[in-house]
């Protein structure tokens, strides 16, 4: 029986028992990629790509492929879409408990406790040092 050996820039298809050309490789069995900038059978054609396209060792010139097609998101956009909401809501939140405090009448800087229990018992003082009898108004 007779083996057939293909020739340098193309590999034997054991299905159809032939040799086919490589595509996007060079040497004998097609057993190197083709280097940058080069394509095609054998690697012998050279790329002259525009900046919007790339070099296919198979097929030449082709369009660059989008990383950020719609509907994919990079990790950063990720993290800015989950950090926005979360700062927007504690500040919303920080905002809406210095309107309430303020609306009780209290400033919410001040240290402000109840001063004294239902028997009058001191318990202690306003931040001006002011011990505060009403304690209906005042501490409730």
């Amino acid at each position: 029986m007779l083996t057939k050996i293909c020739c340098i820039d193309y590999y034997k298809d054991f299905d159809s028992e032939s040799c086919l050309p490589c595509i996007g490789s060079f040497g004998p069995n097609c057993s190197s990629p083709c280097p940058d900038g080069f394509f095609g059978h054998g690697c012998r054609q050279i790329c002259d790509c525009n900046d919007s396209m790339i070099c296919d060792p198979s097929h030449g010139c082709v369009t660059k492929k989008n990383e950020n097609t719609p509907g994919k998101t990079t990790p950063g956009e990720t993290y800015i879409a989950i950090a926005i909401p979360c700062f927007l809501f504690a500040l919303f939140g920080m905002l809406l408990y210095l309107v309430l405090k303020r609306r009780k009448g209290m400033s919410p800087f001040k240290d402000c406790c109840p001063c004294r229990d239902e028997t009058g018992s001191e318990m202690g003082r306003k931040a001006t040092g002011v011990v505060i009898n009403d304690y209906e108004t005042y501490c409730k």
